[in-house]
């Protein structure tokens, strides 16, 4: 009984290692056990590809950084821009009013 369920879990397991192999034409099967899984990773990049790879990380991020300074600055240029518009939208508004209304002129 132990031997049976033992040969149907290795036969589990060699189907779904069979689903990873690549069957090339003209190997045999002991070949064929010896193969790489189809989904095998990609060779180790080299060390000058590893410093190149960092070399670009770093500049992307400082061009990340530097465009956020950028905006930080912009928006802090707007809100100033607003705020002294604003300002002047209510002294134009205030002096219309006093213009205008009677009651609220000091000198009358």
């Amino acid at each position: 009984m132990d031997q049976s369920k033992s040969d149907a879990a290795k036969t589990i397991s060699n189907r779904s290692r069979a689903s990873q192999i690549r069957i090339v034409p003209g190997t045999s099967e002991s070949d064929v056990a010896t193969q790489a899984p189809a989904k095998s990773r990609k060779p180790r990049a080299s060390a000058s590809e590893i410093a190149e790879n960092k070399r670009i990380r770093a500049e992307n991020k400082l061009r990340k950084e530097e465009k956020l300074a950028q905006d930080r600055e912009s928006a802090k240029r707007k809100r100033e821009a607003n705020q002294i518009e604003l300002e002047n939208l209510k002294e134009f508004y205030a002096s219309k009013r006093a213009r205008t209304d009677p009651h609220l002129d000091p000198n009358g």
